[in-house]
């Protein structure tokens, strides 16, 4: 899968045109490399993007490295400091 293709999916609704959906795949490896993508594409670093999150550093670099699979919250509040819809 395409990397661009996978990182924001559009809505079809008018409402929810205007804020994309982070649509993230189940491999945890691809779906941190999106995430980080998103993150350095919006030039925060790390550990800035955590302290946004509410999350330890540690806990987001696994999330970003694929080890650890951040909970639905978890992906609300990346989703909103992305710009995104969960």
């Amino acid at each position: 899968m395409e990397l661009a293709n996978a990182t924001l999916a559009s809505k079809d609704s008018a409402q929810e045109q205007s804020q994309p959906s982070l649509n993230l795949p189940d491999d945890p490896l691809e779906r941190g490399r999106i995430i980080r993508k998103l993150r350095v594409e919006r030039g925060i670093n790390q550990m800035v993007f955590a302290d946004l999150v509410g999350i330890r550093f540690s806990r987001y670099t696994a999330i970003e490295g694929g080890a650890e699979k951040p909970t639905p919250q978890m992906l609300k509040r990346i989703a909103r400091e992305l710009n995104c819809q969960a």
